[in-house]
């Protein structure tokens, strides 16, 4: 497994306050966006959302493999998809 290392600071803005993360890992930012869908659509809500956003790793194409978007191989009869 492939370890990816962010540098990204985040900056989030409600009406009563703020909050502002630098994540350095994958997991981090996970746990950030899962933080800001809890907080913006409420916990059943952003639930939903993350189980149907999961479905798309139940494909064939997934998982990717480690490298750039240029390195993906097509496979055989189908351009490589990157959604």
């Amino acid at each position: 497994m492939s370890t990816v290392h962010l540098e990204a600071v985040i900056t989030a803005r409600w009406l009563d306050g703020h909050c502002s993360r630098s994540p350095g890992s994958a997991e981090e930012l996970a746990i950030l966006a899962v933080d800001l869908l809890v907080r913006e659509l409420g916990l059943v809500a952003a639930k939903g959302f993350m189980e149907q956003a999961l479905e798309h790793f139940g494909h064939p194409h997934w998982p990717l493999p480690a490298g750039r978007a240029t390195e993906v191989q097509a496979e055989p009869g189908g351009p490589a998809a990157l959604s």
